[in-house]
C-alpha cells in the first residue's frame, strides 16, 4: 500500500493489481460544485482549455526531445491528429491521457489544469511490518481530525 498526501487530498492506492490499483479518497476540505452549464475553473471556455492543454502537451514533449511523429506512433494516432491535439483543435481521448501518463510519466493534472501539486509518497513496503498499523491509523486521524473542522 502505498499513501498519498496533498494539500487538498489524502488518498490510499493499493497496488495489489497493477491494472485496477484500488484508490479510496478522504477530502481534506469541501470544494464548491459546479452546477451542469457553469464554466471552468476562470470561466474559460472548451476552446481555450484545448489550447493550454495542447500547449503544455507540446511543452512536455519538447523537453522530452520526442517528435510529434513519436508522440502519434507512442499514441497510436496520426502525427495530423496528434498536431491538431497541441494546436487545441481537438481532444484526446481518456484512453490516450492514461497512455500518457503510463508511457512518459506525464501529470495528468498538470497537462489538465496547468497546476502542479505537491505530493508526498509513503511506501508502506519500506516499513517494518509491526509500525505499519500503527502509520496507517496516524494517517487516517489526522485526515479525520482535518475534516472534522469544518463541521
Amino acid at each position: 500500500e502505498v499513501f498519498y498526501i496533498r494539500k487538498d487530498l489524502f488518498y490510499m492506492n493499493d497496488n495489489r493489481s497493477k491494472n485496477q490499483p484500488r484508490v479510496r479518497n478522504f477530502p481534506l476540505e469541501q470544494t464548491e460544485e459546479k452546477g451542469p452549464g457553469r464554466a471552468a475553473k476562470g470561466g474559460r471556455n472548451k476552446e481555450e482549455l484545448l489550447r493550454e492543454m495542447g500547449n503544455r502537451l507540446r511543452q512536455i514533449r519538447l523537453e522530452k526531445n520526442w517528435t510529434q511523429d513519436k508522440m502519434a506512433e507512442c499514441l497510436g494516432i496520426t502525427k495530423a491528429f496528434y498536431g491538431k491535439i497541441e494546436r487545441g483543435e481537438s481532444s484526446i481521448a481518456l484512453e490516450k491521457l492514461a497512455l500518457l501518463n503510463e508511457t512518459m510519466d506525464i501529470d495528468l493534472n498538470y497537462l489538465i489544469t496547468g497546476e502542479t501539486i505537491p505530493v508526498l509518497p509513503i511506501n508502506f513496503q519500506d516499513v517494518p511490518r509491526e509500525k505499519r498499523y500503527s502509520m496507517e491509523q496516524l494517517i487516517k486521524y489526522a485526515v479525520s481530525l482535518a475534516s472534522s473542522k469544518e463541521e
